[in-house]
């Protein structure tokens, strides 16, 4: 390896994706995915780690509303609701206004 590709490899990159951007909250969350089946996918709901680590404990979250804020300059804000727990590890389920976009999966969600 020579001195100037060690250099190179070295230097930390500035580059920040901006979808990963945090939702301004007190509380967060982070969308898994979309709520779907094997032939079919549900457009208006998505599976959401709302941070409990038993169904239990998600539960309590039940009625509560949450709200996806874009990254871009327009800000769109899509608000939803929590429905119902999604399997035995704590996830949850919200039904939103309208479809999330694809670039929504992995980024933060604000709970009310």
């Amino acid at each position: 390896m020579t001195e100037k590709t060690a250099k190179t490899a070295t230097v930390p990159s500035t580059h920040a994706p901006s979808a990963k951007v945090a939702a301004p909250s007190s509380k967060s969350g982070k969308v898994i995915s979309a709520r779907r089946g094997r032939h079919s996918a549900y457009n208006y709901q998505f599976i959401l780690d709302v941070g409990k680590t038993d169904r239990k404990s998600a539960e309590s979250m039940l009625g509560k509303t949450v709200e996806w804020i874009s990254p871009g300059k327009k800000h769109v804000s899509i608000k939803g609701k929590i429905t119902r727990v999604h399997g035995g590890k704590g996830k949850v389920v919200a039904q939103f206004e309208k479809g999330l976009p694809g670039q929504s999966f992995g980024t933060s969600i604000a709970m009310a």
